[in-house]
């Protein structure tokens, strides 16, 4: 079936299961590069100005003819954000669980979850729990719930070794519903932390997710299709990247942890294509990223410290109509060696929860 493509927009809307394809632009040629300085070396300043002027349009041009397409969830999901909701949304949807529950997360620590599997087990539940082999570098993070859960009969397993880091955080119930999230399940990500949740039971998107589960749950390659979720190591962060590239006004960003090499470049060549970027990342970090926030602030970009609460939460929001929201830090290891979880959306509605929500963090750092 042919889908009508939207007018003027480069979006194309699948109204039958809610995705919408947004077709964006390729990367922007970065003009500081060294040919195009030689380019204006030679010319007055005004005449600079123009040419710099006309590369830009004749990039946009190039870009616009030479796009790709994102596609995206255009379903406007249940929204929880921590601190101010706790656990109790997945308590009650693993305790009401027929027949299934999958947890993968990268740390399990919250005794309110880790009881609320053990009572799914006891009302004749199958629980499937997987997790990081040592998160923070250390081998006894997961080792009381590991104990305990395996205690009640309930399969658990450490990620594959091939994963660096087991950094995804889902969970699946009776492989209907799908909760997609930023936070583990620990005390402090739902009750000290920003982060993020949502709930998804479009069964293309919870079956994929399952899929995947089960894939690494028995060390296999999964096999994936395209839809609005983001796998990782599989996607090695380019929609992320391209999400940045396609940008024209505006990107808001929840970044606790940043530092690849390309999700800098496409910032600072956002920035110098004229989009407003304000980050918002964690206080006291290491001297490393102090040096990274500056050379973003040489590039007009503003990066916030968020204060409390303690910021988790993985977010993009490129020009107020496209989103990432996931597990993935926007570093090395998590695009290209951890298995993380993200979704593109851009529902209205959910963009507008996402945006509010963001503005008021930032806001209160200003």
């Amino acid at each position: 079936m042919m889908h009508k493509t939207a007018q003027n927009t480069g979006e194309q809307s699948l109204p039958k299961d809610g995705v919408k394809v947004i077709t964006v632009a390729k990367n922007k040629p970065n003009l500081t590069a060294q040919g195009s300085r030689r380019l204006l070396c030679s010319h007055k300043p005004h005449e600079i100005n123009l040419m710099k002027t006309w590369l830009y349009t004749l990039a946009a041009l190039c870009a616009s003819a030479c796009g790709f397409a994102l596609p995206c969830e255009n379903t406007d999901l249940p929204l929880w954000v921590t601190p101010q909701t706790h656990a109790q949304p997945l308590t009650q949807a693993i305790e009401r669980a027929k027949q299934s529950v999958q947890v993968i997360t990268y740390t399990l620590t919250d005794r309110q979850i880790i009881r609320a599997l053990i009572q799914a087990k006891h009302h004749g539940a199958n629980i499937q729990v997987l997790l990081d082999k040592a998160p923070y570098n250390a081998t006894n993070t997961n080792q009381k719930a590991i104990r305990w859960l395996r205690e009640e009969h309930i399969a658990v397993k450490t990620a594959p070794q091939y994963f660096t880091n087991l950094h995804e955080k889902a969970l699946i119930i009776d492989k209907k519903t799908a909760f997609l999230m930023t936070g583990n399940f620990t005390y402090s990500g739902f009750y000290t932390q920003r982060n993020l949740y949502l709930k998804l039971t479009k069964p293309a998107l919870v079956g994929q997710i399952e899929t995947v589960f089960q894939a690494d749950w028995s060390e296999r390659t999964p096999t994936l299709s395209a839809s609005p979720l983001v796998f990782s190591p599989e996607n090695h962060g380019r929609d992320i990247l391209r999400l940045i590239d396609s940008s024209q006004h505006s990107l808001k960003l929840y970044a606790p942890g940043f530092g690849d090499p390309a999700f800098i470049r496409a910032l600072k060549h956002a920035a110098k294509r004229g989009v407003r970027i304000t980050l918002l990342t964690r206080p006291k970090q290491s001297t490393g990223y102090r040096v990274m926030i500056r050379s973003l602030k040489d590039e007009g970009i503003t990066v916030l410290p968020l204060q409390t609460p303690t910021l988790h939460a993985k977010l993009i929001i490129s020009d107020d109509r496209i989103a990432y929201l996931g597990s993935n830090n926007f570093t090395s290891t998590s695009f290209h060696h951890n298995r993380e979880l993200g979704i593109l959306v851009c529902n209205q509605n959910l963009i507008t929860r996402l945006n509010q929500q963001f503005d008021s963090d930032s806001g209160f750092q200003n």
